[in-house]
């Protein structure tokens, strides 16, 4: 009988966690802007793809040395924006219908914050590994019909980690969704992020050699090849994003728990 009895107390814990993520998980599957950022991610990820594997190829001149092996990688960095709008729309859900029927829904706060959270996690997972994979198979594809040498493991010269910056966007849309969470905004946050991943954090790394212990500055020490002289090491790096992440789940976690429908 105890043994039932922790079993089912087991499976209704397992429950309790697993309602929420699933609930976040298809109301994200039902958000247009959600599945428009995915599909606007992929689709740019294989567009760009196949033009800068033909460009390295065609126009090896003006290519400054790009191969066209690993020419598709130049443009996966720039996917970082579609990931911190992803991490944004998981708050922003629930502001456009209404916050208050969220958290009353599920009132234990610490339970929502953590399916919106795997929500993040799990969507920008999918996002971009299904991005990584369209670019590689097109780059594939296109060195093949132009008659370019095709690797099968990574492509010599590569320009990024891919794994690393895998990681980075996983990492970033969890980042944003916290800060979205804590500052009870998500446009806003959505915003400023957008702006110091594109010109702010580098030029405050200008100004101020600290700005190097940035977020976005710190994932450019892990996913970018080379590595730009001045840069933390790979492990600081490591280090300095579980950091800001562990600060932006505490501040979220204090957050939503005050959050009064």
């Amino acid at each position: 009988m105890q043994a039932a009895g922790t079993k089912a107390e087991g499976t209704r814990r397992r429950n309790a966690f697993l309602g929420p993520l699933r609930s976040e998980l298809l109301k994200a599957g039902s958000c247009p802007l959600m599945v428009g950022t995915v599909l606007a991610v992929v689709a740019f990820s294989a567009i760009a793809s196949v033009y800068l594997t033909y460009m390295a190829w065609s126009r090896p001149d003006e290519a400054a040395g790009l191969m066209p092996s690993s020419a598709y990688q130049l443009a996966l960095p720039l996917e970082q924006v579609g990931f911190a709008l992803m991490g944004a729309l998981v708050l922003y859900m629930d502001e456009a219908k209404g916050m208050p029927q969220a958290l009353l829904a599920v009132p234990r706060r610490g339970r929502l914050l953590a399916a919106k959270l795997g929500t993040s996690a799990i969507w920008a997972a999918f996002t971009a590994v299904l991005s990584v994979g369209v670019a590689y198979a097109l780059r594939t594809a296109a060195l093949a019909l132009i008659g370019g040498t095709v690797d099968v493991g990574a492509p010599a010269g590569g320009l990024v980690r891919i794994e690393a910056l895998v990681l980075w966007w996983m990492l970033l849309s969890v980042l944003v969704t916290s800060l979205s969470v804590l500052a009870r905004r998500s446009m806003p946050v959505l915003v400023l992020s957008l702006a110091m991943m594109l010109m702010l954090s580098s030029l405050l790394r200008g100004i101020a050699p600290a700005a190097a212990w940035l977020p976005d500055q710190l994932a450019l020490c892990l996913y970018q090849l080379p590595s730009a002289s001045g840069d933390v090491g790979t492990a600081a790096a490591l280090i300095g994003l579980g950091v800001w992440l562990a600060v932006f789940l505490m501040g979220a976690r204090l957050s939503i728990a005050r959050w009064n429908p």
